[in-house]
């Protein structure tokens, strides 16, 4: 299509069907080559993990009277996605993608569903710069999500028309007073209420669970429930992270792509969920 634009022919003159791609490539020794990479996994032992977690989940359900659960999960994205195949001559040891360079630049997302299969507003972290006057980081960090004044502008319009939240810090990492700000956000309105104890089940993750998180927690009647990662697509829970008795007291980020904002948002200016399936 490249060589079609570039000897002047319009996109709906040029038409190359299954069969015609496929004579092209074998006359001129061309093949799909692909980034390949190779594993093991346990069935079993995945198996087993996924039952002891199944059982698990039932029992703290069960002994703390749970009525809804809540699963979040961390994920990374990437301001530009490189394609997964590309088209090289047969055999080539190094295959050359043409990339814009910031394929390595990348922002942190916190996805949020519970059992009923409701999908909340995500969080969103992205690279801003750190403003050298400790006040004003420390301004920025209480009044603006982390950004400095003229950004901020603009996260407030985008936070106004998409539902999610935004955070800035010099590396897009996630850190425990974003923590603390996402379970004011999603399970604030229970605080002080006479409700029920919900589970959320969170990666074992040190910003997840320091002293002032898993506090807050317990005043939003929100039992928290640590997960460990053993194996791909398997994860086993840690339930010793809270004490029963002391418990009383993926559409808008495409929108998003879609729209633009990761574009227009320079870092340098400043989950596939299955809770579903392991407790039916």
């Amino acid at each position: 299509m490249d060589v079609a634009l570039e000897q002047g022919l319009a996109v709906n003159q040029f038409k190359a069907s299954p069969s015609w791609m496929k004579g092209f490539m074998k006359r001129w020794g061309l093949a799909i080559r692909a980034k390949t990479r190779s594993g093991q996994a346990n069935l079993a032992d995945g198996e087993k993990a996924l039952a002891e977690f199944k059982t698990s989940i039932r029992k703290v359900i069960k002994d703390n009277r749970i009525v809804e659960v809540f699963n979040a999960d961390q994920t990374g994205i990437n301001y530009e996605y490189l394609p997964k195949q590309t088209m090289d001559k047969k055999g080539a040891k190094t295959v050359w993608i043409k990339a814009s360079g910031h394929d390595k630049d990348r922002g942190t997302a916190m996805l949020l569903a519970d059992s009923k299969g409701t999908k909340y507003p995500p969080f969103l972290v992205l690279k801003s710069k750190a403003s050298t006057i400790k006040a004003v980081v420390q301004e920025n960090l209480t009044q603006r999500h982390g950004f400095g004044r003229q950004v901020w502008n603009e996260i407030e319009d985008l936070e106004a028309n998409f539902p999610l939240q935004i955070y800035g810090n010099p590396s897009a990492w996630w850190n425990a007073g974003i923590s603390y700000r996402f379970l004011d956000f999603h399970f604030g309105h229970r605080r002080g209420q006479a409700v029920d104890l919900v589970l959320l089940l969170w990666d074992d993750f040190s910003a997840h669970f320091t002293d002032e998180v898993v506090e807050r927690a317990k005043d939003l009647q929100v039992y928290l429930y640590r997960c460990q990662i053993i194996d791909p697509g398997t994860a086993l829970v840690d339930h010793t992270q809270q004490d029963p008795e002391d418990s009383s007291g993926d559409g808008v980020l495409q929108d998003l792509c879609d729209t633009g904002v990761f574009e227009a948002l320079d870092p340098e200016d400043d989950v596939s969920l299955t809770l579903a399936e392991c407790i039916d």
